[in-house]
């Protein structure tokens, strides 16, 4: 799952980067309309180029925090779920006791409400 997760976040940082790139054109575009002596309609596809763009930037660092805090969440999870499994296949070598094994296992079971609301978020209803 780490591997699928550092994919996603890492392609929707090159979507971030993408947008700034079509921010950088759109603005090249707009002083090279202003260098002409009638520019009101370039002024105008200027402005709504602007508006659609502040949207997929806004889109791009939502999704961009909704992945950093999935990604952290399936991280803690991870972790805490190799504690349970170590301490559950030898509990010979494992100097957890029965009420901390109980603590992570609430702890895990929260963490997977936790997630699924996340996930719900973040696939809204039709």
């Amino acid at each position: 799952k780490q591997w699928y997760q550092r994919r996603v976040h890492g392609e929707l940082k090159k979507w971030q980067e993408e947008t700034e790139k079509m921010k950088k054109i759109i603005d090249g575009g707009n002083e090279a309309a202003h260098k002409m002596s009638m520019h009101d309609e370039a002024d105008r596809v200027y402005a709504a180029n602007c508006k659609k763009w502040e949207a997929v930037a806004a889109a791009v660092k939502d999704w961009i925090t909704k992945m950093e805090a999935l990604v952290k969440m399936w991280e803690s999870q991870a972790a805490t779920a190799d504690k349970v499994t170590a301490a559950i296949s030898a509990p010979a070598a494992s100097e957890m006791k029965l009420e901390d094994l109980e603590a992570h296992l609430n702890s895990l079971k929260q963490m997977f409400i936790e997630k699924q609301k996340m996930m719900d978020g973040m696939n809204p209803s039709v």
